[in-house]
């Protein structure tokens, strides 16, 4: 299903908190429980301050409780088009 949804766009109900650091992101997606029907995926986004217009986010490192976090937080709402996706058998994670 995740593969079938490659250049559509996603859209989250709340605000999305993430990581400027990838392996603090990895911790994150490998430290969620796995069910049989449900999968990890750990998302790269890629934002050009310059070209957006629409979506609000902001690095909220210096106001977090654990700055080695490297937080930044996505408004409600926030749209994303998925570029590419492909499942990482060594880490079991879809990426």
């Amino acid at each position: 299903m995740l593969k079938t949804n490659q250049g559509n766009l996603i859209s989250l109900n709340g605000y999305l908190s993430t990581s400027r650091s990838p392996d603090v992101a990895l911790k994150f997606a490998k430290g969620s429980t796995i069910q049989a029907t449900l999968c990890s995926v750990l998302y790269q986004i890629e934002c050009n301050r310059q070209n957006i217009k629409s979506t609000i986010f902001a690095d909220i490192t210096q106001q977090s409780k654990y700055a080695g976090e490297q937080e930044v937080l996505f408004d409600i709402a926030s749209t994303f088009r998925i570029v590419s996706i492909n499942e990482n058998l060594s880490t079991r994670l879809w990426t």
